[in-house]
């Protein structure tokens, strides 16, 4: 049996696909206990599940794009479909629909997320290092504790799948630098616009971080080719995201998770979250829960700290090529930034910049530091093994110091106390959601729970009404003749609803507790009330098309006559 291994071992090493499929193996056993123990407790899920269900309605009404959550709220409904970005929740919906249990989509998006992530470290390592190397980061990132509690811990399913597209971020950032070729300019594009449909405090994560891990990087004797390449790239992913970013940037002031509460008081108070977080917190019972946070942060910062030391202490030598010389430079200036953001001495710059505050965790920066940790690590390791071949065992020794502690911690304090939710408690949970209202942070600033009091579709006084449609987005009824008044409709009000009364438009306004209210007059009315999108929306939506219709077309242009080939002068370790 051995010989079949080692024969097979020495037939494939040197194929991608090989260490692949031992990645996606690897992260495959590592996701385990999600499908075979539960679905961990998370205070998020609920919500998740209200933006997966709203899109399965909007797709089977034809609808690619939603712009209003009318079953939330015991059908006053939300908005939150309009900021929270959708592309985790797309494929939710799409698994959901081959699956029809929302127990496998929740497993099987998870896993497929953590696969991708791990494959993403592999060829972005694989830009500097060998196969079994590579392969190594991979499995490191996978291992990361920070990424594991995003899942099992918090559930936080759309940044732990935009960790995914992070790797991927950096990978193709790091060839548009080193290579400069058109095909990765657009696949960073890609990556980007991916990243930023898929969660907002990842996207402004990943946007400084990139920055700083481009500055360093760039040969800036070539910057007149680097600078322009990385700035098509991002004007292209932005182009490609409009349909969602001009709902977020013309409207972010009318949703209620743009209210410092949301940010800056309480529990979200960001302030507190900064490490050493112990010290911020005065109360017995918190100091304990928050030393579990600290632990994992403190590992990670370990993982950032070699590359750190070994680029003060040589890199700087004479023999270093620049390649590498860029490369550590690049690592430690990134990883040093992520070890103070994170820390109790950057208060005065989290003070200073509301944009970090609705980060909402500064220890949301570890998703950064995780990619780069296990990249760091797999690259320091095999730079010294190459230098210093009589030291291999004493550098196995203090790896394996490093794996165990952090493999220990995760396993006895992330993985196995997660609480899982077994498969007929998770249905359960689904079900109950349907009878509870959204989270307030996703209702227009205006609105009340005080408004649920009154839970009649349409009231106009004592008039008659009669209901023909009353649809997501679309409402028609007729009003008997009687006094004129105002009618109230059991939908929270916003600005893009509409409302005509027999064929005339009339003035669309929020009751005390945010309901939609227009005015009627005393004869027979036939209304129709509707949700209209604005026309630079529109607009949005077709530049969106038009971007990714180009995107495609670049790609296939592009891949035709250009092998994947590795050109650093790091292959070698």
């Amino acid at each position: 049996m051995i010989p079949f291994l080692s024969s097979f071992y020495e037939r494939y090493r040197s194929s991608d696909w090989f260490w692949i499929a031992a990645i996606v193996s690897g992260s495959c056993i590592i996701m385990l206990p999600i499908p075979l123990l539960g679905i961990p407790d998370g205070y998020d899920i609920p919500q998740h599940l209200r933006f997966v269900a709203t899109l399965q309605e909007s797709l089977s009404d034809g609808s690619l794009i939603p712009g209003w959550a009318a079953a939330d709220n015991y059908g006053f409904g939300s908005v939150g479909i309009r900021f929270y970005p959708p592309l985790s929740h797309y494929l939710m919906a799409a698994t959901q629909m081959l699956t029809r249990d929302w127990y496998d989509t929740l497993w099987t998006n998870a896993v497929f997320w953590m696969c991708l992530g791990s494959v993403g470290v592999y060829y972005w390592s694989r830009e500097y290092l060998s196969h079994g190397w590579s392969a190594f980061g991979a499995l490191l990132f996978a291992t990361m504790p920070y990424h594991l509690m995003q899942m099992y811990v918090y559930v936080l399913l759309a940044e732990f799948a935009a960790a995914a597209l992070l790797c991927f971020c950096f990978l193709f950032a790091t060839r548009v630098i080193n290579r400069g070729r058109p095909l990765d300019v657009v696949l960073l594009g890609i990556s980007y616009a991916l990243l930023i449909l898929t969660h907002l405090p990842s996207t402004i994560i990943g946007s400084i971080c990139l920055g700083i891990y481009c500055l360093f990087l760039i040969d800036w004797k070539k910057w007149t080719t680097s600078i322009p390449r990385l700035a098509i790239a991002v004007c292209l992913s932005l182009s490609s995201a409009s349909f969602y970013l001009v709902r977020l940037v013309t409207e972010l002031t009318w949703v209620q998770h743009n209210d410092p509460h949301y940010y800056a008081v309480g529990i979200y108070d960001y302030s507190q979250y900064l490490f050493p977080m112990i010290l911020n917190s005065e109360e017995r019972i918190w100091k304990k829960m928050v030393i579990l946070v600290d632990i994992p942060i403190f590992l990670t910062f370990l993982f950032l700290l070699p590359p750190i030391l070994f680029f003060l202490f040589r890199s700087l030598s004479a023999n270093q090529s620049p390649l590498l010389r860029r490369t550590f430079t690049a690592l430690s200036a990134t990883g040093t930034f992520l070890i103070f953001i994170e820390s109790i001495p950057s208060r005065f710059v989290w003070d200073s910049i509301t944009l970090l505050q609705k980060i909402q965790f500064p220890f949301r920066f570890l998703s950064v530091a995780s990619i780069l940790g296990a990249l760091a690590v797999a690259l320091l390791m095999s730079t010294l093994v190459e230098r210093f071949p009589e030291r291999k065992r004493l550098l196995a020794y203090a790896l394996g110091a490093l794996l165990f502690v952090t493999g220990l911690f995760t396993l006895t304090q992330i993985v196995l106390p997660s609480d899982p939710h077994p498969r007929t408690d998770f249905a359960k949970l689904v079900f109950d959601t349907k009878d509870e209202p959204g989270c307030r942070c996703w209702w227009p600033t205006w609105a009340r729970s005080e408004a649920f009091s009154d839970s009649h579709l349409l009231q106009v006084g004592n008039r008659s009404t009669d209901i023909s449609v009353w649809q997501r987005e679309s409402r028609e009824f007729s009003i008997e003749a009687g006094e004129s008044g105002t009618a109230r409709i059991a939908t929270f009000y916003y600005p893009y609803w509409k409302a005509k009364v027999n064929g005339v438009s009339a003035p669309v306004t929020p009751d005390e507790f945010g309901a939609l209210t227009f005015p009627v007059p005393s004869s027979r009315s036939e209304v129709k009330v509707y949700f209209e999108e604005p026309y630079f929306s529109q607009v949005a939506k077709y530049l969106s098309v038009f971007t990714w219709i180009g995107f495609i077309i670049s790609f296939v242009l592009f891949r035709r006559g250009q092998p994947d080939s590795v050109s650093t002068d790091l292959k070698s370790f």
